[in-house]
């Protein structure tokens, strides 16, 4: 999976490089869609012991926000919307007793203050909360089928290749509260890498 990430990153980086003009509309209303690569992680304790189950999928991402600037400091709300078809298995060898875990979609907001490299490159850090639709369905417990909260952070950069379009890369970290049916506890995680583009409004 990091070699995935590597390459993905190497692939966007000339296009973050390329040239862009000096000036850019980075303060107001923006919207951007995103293309997400993302690995859902769920810790599952039975008892007392403990396995880790795992799925790496494809999705998309919708948001809108607003972004002020003040000089080289940048700061940005944004709302989010997200569909992800994660889909974990794990089967209980040597038994057919498995477990399927997935999050259908998840919304939520993020704080992203940043610094300004130059006239065109932000680099950020994002900070916001996120609830997802958590469901499972398992030949041990009771099914799960419920809205989740989680904390999110990451790291990314915006290069304008516009007045006011941009285009963007990010990896991000949520971390899920705990769901516990039966005395089976699903504690999910995801890591997501994104990369997309936005467009800020010039009122």
């Amino acid at each position: 999976m990091k070699r995935m990430y590597r390459a993905c990153l190497l692939a966007l980086f000339p296009l973050l490089l390329t040239h862009a003009p000096a000036a850019m509309a980075t303060e107001g209303f923006l919207i951007g869609a995103q293309f997400m690569i993302q690995s859902l992680d769920s810790e599952t304790k039975l008892g007392g012991s403990t396995t880790d189950i795992g799925s790496l999928s494809p999705g998309g991402e919708l948001f809108v926000g607003y972004g002020a600037r003040h000089e080289q400091l940048n700061l940005a709300l944004e709302l989010f919307g997200n569909w992800t078809p994660e889909n974990a298995t794990y089967r209980f060898p040597p038994s057919d007793e498995k477990i399927k875990q997935k999050i259908d979609y998840s919304f939520g907001f993020r704080f992203k203050p940043g610094f300004y490299f130059d006239d065109t490159m932000l680099f950020y850090f994002a900070v916001g909360g996120t609830a997802a639709h958590f469901d499972v369905n398992s030949s041990i417990s009771d099914d799960v089928d419920e809205f989740i909260w989680g904390f999110n952070t990451g790291v990314g950069m915006e290069k304008c290749v516009t007045t006011q379009l941009c285009v963007s890369v990010n990896y991000a970290i949520t971390f899920y509260g705990s769901e516990t049916e039966d005395d089976v506890r699903y504690i999910p995680r995801t890591s997501t890498f994104t990369f997309g583009s936005l467009y800020y409004f010039d009122f």
